[in-house]
């Protein structure tokens, strides 16, 4: 009974001081339609969902994050409205409702009248960011070996994109970019998927697959003359790559293309964009060879993953060398070192290195419920949903 009582009293404390630091206190004014209401909605739910609903759109555009974007990839996965509710609430904690008393209680609200209230609760402000981010990314398929192709086609700043055949720049970069990534498919194999993106990671997850690459590049083409009498012009190409790890930025290769010169007719804009398109794509294409070559020996090299945890509880600098022997002991078929990254009046963390993916390391930390028997009085606690350690007395686990 003791014991319970002690571990109980301790993960109070900790939830009672700490949560504050990982969340933001809302309060906000809140309206909602009485027409909402029905069998399976109180007022209440109308009215608390319409809070989270508010508090969502507040706290990301506060964070200058395109909240609009957010909410248009939400309706795509077309949730019921319970379901947004539950999805909106894993968000929240200690979310309340205070309804605003009536003049006159005696006279009942309008059928169809306002509903209105002040919600409060505390927002997990980094849940939030990182669902933010996945659902702007997409970030759950980065879990995929994945090659990514990240391009900058470019024209001279004295250009137009008239000057290469086209009308706008998509009718000129897509086709190219559409045409690597048939390349890619077909040339490199391995991956699970190939993917144009538009724009490079904000940020990259834990669970991103350590082993996806992505093809990094950038040309920019210029007209450099033209004949009116011949109906020609003159044109130069520059143009360089990198191919680096996607997960780490690890650059695998770099290449810089020797300049490209062509004169071509200018007659036949159909002829032009494709002629020059086509120098772009090739330029790739001749390189295909020595990136499959690369990609096939970096798959053979043992995934390295690296991960940073900290102490909930403050420890001691023995106890820290401690946990790095027990950790290094345990999971020793994974290669795993560890060392101490920070230590100060704020709090300590160590990182770890090992073979395996941050799931698989995740999961070794996690098995018998994450306890681990640190020395004669105390026991390690790893703690899955926030990637921490705590140092207790061993009682408290009996």
């Amino acid at each position: 009974m003791s014991s319970f009582f002690g571990l109980s009293g301790l993960l109070l404390f900790f939830f009672t001081f700490c949560h504050p630091l990982l969340a933001k206190d809302i309060s906000l004014e809140v309206m909602g339609k009485a027409q909402d209401v029905s069998a399976e909605w109180s007022e209440d739910q109308v009215l608390l969902l319409n809070g989270f609903r508010q508090a969502v759109t507040r706290e990301l555009e506060e964070a200058k994050l395109d909240s609009a974007l957010y909410w248009s990839k939400l309706e795509k996965k077309k949730m019921s409205a319970k379901d947004e509710f539950e999805f909106l609430k894993s968000f929240f904690s200690k979310e309340n409702l205070a309804r605003a008393a009536a003049a006159d209680p005696k006279i009942p609200l309008p059928l169809n009248g306002p509903l209105s209230g002040t919600f409060s609760a505390w927002l997990d402000l980094e849940k939030l960011k990182s669902n933010y981010e996945e659902m702007i990314n997409d970030l759950s398929e980065t879990k995929l070996k994945t090659f990514y192709i990240l391009a900058s086609v470019e024209i001279d700043k004295g250009m137009n994109w008239e000057d290469v055949g086209v009308s706008k720049a998509e009718n000129f970069s897509g086709v190219i970019l559409e045409s690597w990534k048939k390349l890619a498919e077909k040339e490199f194999s391995g991956f699970e998927r190939i993917v144009v993106l538009n724009k490079d990671f904000s940020q990259k997850p834990d669970y991103m697959n350590s082993k996806s690459i992505t093809l990094k590049w950038k040309s920019i083409l210029k007209k450099v003359s033209s004949n009116i009498e011949s109906q020609s012009a003159s044109y130069e190409l520059s143009a360089q790559y990198i191919l680096q790890n996607t997960k780490t930025g690890t650059v695998l290769l770099a290449f810089d293309f020797p300049e490209q010169k062509r004169s071509l007719a200018m007659n036949n804009k159909k002829v032009l964009s494709s002629s020059l398109a086509s120098l772009i794509h090739n330029l790739l294409l001749s390189q295909t060879a020595k990136i499959q070559g690369l990609l096939e020996a970096d798959a053979k090299n043992l995934e390295m993953t690296e991960l940073e945890i900290k102490f909930s509880t403050k420890p001691g600098l023995s106890e820290i060398y401690q946990v790095n022997n027990l950790l290094q002991d345990k999971l020793s078929d994974l290669k795993l070192s560890a060392q101490m990254k920070t230590y100060s009046s704020d709090g300590a963390s160590i990182v770890i290195r090992a073979q395996g993916s941050s799931a698989l390391i995740l999961d070794r930390l996690s098995k018998e419920g994450g306890k681990f028997p640190l020395n004669e009085q105390k026991v390690l606690l790893f703690n899955r949903a926030d990637k921490t350690f705590a140092i207790i007395p061993k009682e408290t686990n009996n």
